[in-house]
């Protein structure tokens, strides 16, 4: 028999091709396995964000799925209600809720669902979220828009701040118009050809820097907290209109410090879940407060907690709608913190079950992989084991005989001797002159 068959294993040379192609299969899933397991255990939702310059054009889109059959963009601006703009793609129906005539579908929407705001203002700031449904679930997409075009003023409470017009020669006209987020608009004007100025629902505090016929600068003295807002001058001259914007944010201090003793609190956003797996999003900001909001959406009302360091803490419970709320994102929005994070609060067994199970997957088929690749690369086969054919012995009649004549001699040779002793012992026993018979 052959010493291959008997261990089972055979030998045949090596492919140097083969080899190859087994590493590459073997190092191509390899990276698939982990591609698949980063994918499943994190996840990572992105928040967009659009940039539009004053009184353009914004357009933002959703997320691309087949077999849609509803578009619903939620629009939650820094000021005023949020907007919906929903489209129900089977009974082909448009519904639009507290949005403005510039907010609308950028074409058709069953077959565009894209949205486009027209001469976008300081007023459409915010967020954006459309969210297509088909088949396979609800799909989100996050966008934060930013007007540029603004200039962005801080100035601390109980101090001053400044804000400046286009610099234009030959004006004839400067006007002010200031819309604070609390209270009525204030509008503050100067015509150079009568050297008159005009004044309508301003504070004392608000007023020209100087002689308007040349500085037409704006001043706020002793800031407070209802003079945030947006701050626009305008200047006519032969050539037309020119605007310069301006949007002023409040910043609190300790009033008992000096100046110079003043620390800026650095924003921050945590987000976590609860002891009864509810997600929790939380920011900590100078004042004003920052603004949370949830997509999916949330029914909860956040709370704010200010603090004697400037400060305000918002803290907002996410409290769906519907069952489409294992994955939230809490997006913050605020002068110093613009940011959207993820988390789902399901149970961690189960996803613990599931990193455990694709941890041993991936290590099964590193394994496997390994060893086909040990055996492509050594250049071994398996081979099926045969039994050996059963050989039946022969026997001659030569071979008994052979076997058996040396103790036949010797039974021959044992004979002789037991006959001799016994007739010499009979000679003895017999009286003398007397032989033994025979």
């Amino acid at each position: 028999m052959g010493n291959s068959q008997q261990a089972g294993w055979c030998k045949k040379p090596a492919s140097s091709m083969k080899t190859r192609a087994a590493w590459e299969v073997v190092r191509s899933t390899a990276w698939t396995v982990v591609l698949l397991t980063s994918s499943a255990v994190t996840g990572a939702t992105g928040i967009n964000r659009v940039s539009a310059h004053l009184g353009h054009s914004a357009v933002m889109t959703c997320p691309n799925k087949t077999n849609v059959t509803m578009v619903t963009w939620k629009i939650s601006p820094k000021t005023g209600g949020q907007c919906v703009l929903a489209y129900l793609i089977g009974s082909n129906k448009t519904e639009k809720t507290n949005c403005s005539g510039r907010i609308n579908w950028r074409s058709r929407p069953d077959w565009d669902h894209a949205l486009e705001i027209q001469q976008v203002g300081m007023a459409d700031e915010g967020n954006y979220t459309c969210e297509v449904v088909n088949a396979d679930g609800n799909f989100h997409g996050l966008h934060h828009l930013t007007v540029q075009g603004i200039n962005r003023v801080s100035a601390h409470l109980g101090h001053s701040a400044v804000m400046t017009c286009p610099n234009k020669t030959n004006i004839t006209m400067v006007t002010w118009k200031i819309s604070p987020k609390t209270g009525g608009q204030c509008v503050l004007a100067y015509l150079i050809g009568s050297n008159k100025s005009e004044k309508t629902n301003c504070s004392d505090r608000i007023n020209w820097r100087s002689r308007p016929d040349w500085d037409h600068a704006l001043e706020i003295q002793q800031v407070g907290m209802a003079d945030e807002g947006n701050y626009t001058c305008e200047v006519v001259n032969a050539d037309g209109n020119f605007h310069g914007l301006h949007h002023l944010t409040v910043q609190a201090t300790h009033t008992h410090l000096p100046p110079s003793w003043y620390s800026a609190v650095s924003p921050r956003m945590a987000l976590y879940c609860d002891d009864h797996g509810n997600p929790v999003c939380e920011a900590e900001t100078e004042k004003p407060a920052a603004e949370i909001s949830w997509v999916p959406q949330s029914s909860s009302t956040p709370r704010a907690d200010s603090h004697s360091n400037g400060t305000v803490t918002v803290l907002s419970r996410f409290a769906a709608h519907s069952s489409d709320g294992k994955n939230p994102t809490c997006i913050v929005s605020h002068t110093t913190l613009n940011e959207a994070k993820s988390i789902d609060c399901s149970s961690p067994h189960r996803y613990l079950i599931l990193c455990i199970a694709i941890v041993l997957s991936f290590l099964i088929i590193i394994t496997f992989a390994a060893v086909i690749y040990y055996l492509k690369l050594h250049g071994y086969r398996f081979c099926r084991k045969t039994k050996p054919p059963d050989i039946v012995p022969t026997y001659s009649l030569q071979d008994d005989t052979v076997e058996v004549e040396p103790y036949t001699t010797y039974v021959q040779k044992e004979n002789a001797i037991y006959n001799s002793v016994s007739d010499l012992t009979l000679r003895q026993n017999l009286p003398q002159g007397q032989s033994p018979a025979t």
